[in-house]
């Protein structure tokens, strides 16, 4: 099988690794995009100029949106909080990781 030379993503697609990468848990999110544009005369040589303009794009975020259309996502739905239940769990489990830490370190030391 030939390695993949591109990866293509929707509107969607793009918003929703968005909003896990920024770890909101509510709201409608969209697309944001912000464009740079320059004019000036352009052609291959002095005699052929032409009026244009080059469109450039300079950031590509998150939007917090109103209302629900094509382009939004819930950040509920795609990326739930963790309830209380577990938060604490790990929290606790955590703590005792850090305990048998340091009891080791001070057993360490003692010996």
């Amino acid at each position: 099988m030939a390695d993949a030379t591109q990866y293509t993503f929707s509107h969607a697609e793009l918003v929703e690794a968005l909003i896990k990468r920024q770890n909101l848990h509510e709201g409608l999110w969209g697309l944001y995009v912000e464009f740079n544009l320059g004019a000036g005369n352009f052609g291959t040589d002095d005699n052929s100029l032409t009026p244009g303009a080059i469109i450039s794009i300079s950031k590509i975020g998150l939007i917090k949106a109103d209302q629900p259309n094509n382009l939004t996502v819930d950040a509920a739905a795609v990326n739930p909080a963790p309830d209380t239940a577990t938060v604490l769990s790990q929290r606790s489990a955590n703590s005792r990781d850090v305990s048998q830490i340091r009891q080791m370190r001070m057993q360490f030391y003692v010996s």
